[in-house]
């Protein structure tokens, strides 16, 4: 039996300032995903304890 991973997230508004930072942030961390809704970019991630 495997254990439940955790996973954080983080949120940006989506304008043109937040995207290099999503950009940055998915670079860097290959599991994390994005998803895009109105407005908003929700970054999600296993937590790496």
């Amino acid at each position: 039996m495997t254990e439940p991973v955790s996973k954080v997230f983080i949120a940006f508004q989506d304008n043109e300032e937040s995207r290099p930072i999503v950009d940055a942030i998915l670079a860097d961390n290959p599991e994390a995903t994005a998803v895009h809704s109105p407005g908003l970019v929700k970054i999600d991630a296993p937590a790496a304890w």
